[in-house]
């Protein structure tokens, strides 16, 4: 009988040690689980202000091309009259030469 007392004294203690070794061990991964997370956060947070902070940008690139783009357009719509004009007056010009070549035809 004092052989089977020995025997569950030692069993006992294996257990008590191995339930120490456990719960230390279990203390080391909730403790390793609440620096993830903040890792986790701190990386979600860094993130987002990353996007919000290209998204500004793109906004600001996007305000300053539209009236890049407007200014461009307004250039081309006064270059395409003062086309149209230059086109006009050469073709006035050439009109208003046609019966003065006709004139100084005839004086030959």
């Amino acid at each position: 009988m004092n052989r089977e007392h020995v025997e569950l004294a030692n069993q006992l203690i294996q257990k008590t040690e191995e339930v120490e070794r456990l719960e230390r061990m279990n203390e080391e991964l909730l403790e390793n689980i609440k620096v993830l997370k903040q890792v986790v956060q701190a990386d979600r947070e860094g993130a987002e202000n990353a996007v919000k902070d290209e998204m500004e940008q793109l906004a600001q690139r996007n305000v300053s091309l539209t009236a890049l783009n407007a200014t461009l357009q307004d250039e081309i719509h006064s270059l395409e009259e003062r086309l149209v004009e230059s086109k006009l007056l050469l073709a006035d010009l050439h009109n208003d030469k046609s019966p003065l070549d006709g004139l100084s035809s005839g004086k030959q």
